[in-house]
């Protein structure tokens, strides 16, 4: 946990960084299961520190608001931070079947949790996207805030229609609720690799190393 991240849980809660490190943060990451989601859980989990809830596809189909609202309304304290891993990473879709997968995943999926941490009032939610939301062949320089949108493929429009939807809802919300703001951060990525699964990494390295 980062001191930035630390610290807008704790002006969230009113409480001081010093106490809130005496308490365990309660953690929920959505799409466990995947490269990015295990990778994070694992981080967590070495801060000894968290409870660390994976939400895994078989545990919640969060492209189902009512599946989302449950994984909040049954656990007895609101999360202190929401980490969405969930995504169709194909970046080259196939068909129309993958092109709805990606819609779901991609777009949908990431307003209902958004939606669903902005009622329950989580401090802070992370949303992983991607750096596909911008077109490499621009030639721009990607900077923390640069909203030079340009996705080239549908992909890229899936994910920022993803990213937009949930910068929309929290900025409504934080404009009607100034005294009582809630946080949002997107971590744009580019290809993942590590040792849960293969990965283009690996692929690249089998054939030509």
């Amino acid at each position: 946990m980062t001191p930035e991240a630390l610290t807008a849980i704790t002006e969230r809660r009113g409480t001081s960084i010093a106490t809130y490190k005496s308490h365990r943060l309660r953690v929920v990451v959505f799409g466990s299961n995947g490269l990015a989601g295990k990778a994070i859980c694992r981080k967590f989990n070495e801060l000894n520190r968290c409870e660390v809830y994976e939400i895994g596809h078989d545990a919640c189909d969060a492209a189902k608001y009512t599946d989302v609202y449950q994984v909040f309304a049954k656990r007895h304290r609101t999360p202190d931070v929401v980490v969405n891993c969930i995504a169709h990473s194909t970046v080259d879709l196939k068909d129309n079947d993958d092109a709805f997968k990606s819609h779901v995943a991609n777009a949908i999926v990431p307003f209902n949790i958004g939606t669903a941490c902005i009622q329950f009032k989580v401090p802070l939610m992370i949303h992983i996207s991607t750096d596909y939301v911008f077109n490499s062949h621009d030639g721009i320089k990607i900077k923390e805030d640069c909203q030079a949108y340009s996705p080239s493929n549908v992909y890229g429009q899936h994910k920022l229609a993803g990213d937009l939807s949930l910068v929309g809802i929290y900025d409504n919300w934080n404009f009607r609720n100034e005294d009582d703001p809630l946080k949002l951060r997107i971590v744009r990525t580019s290809s993942l690799y590590g040792p849960d699964r293969s990965t283009f990494v690996d692929y690249v390295v089998d054939e030509y190393l």
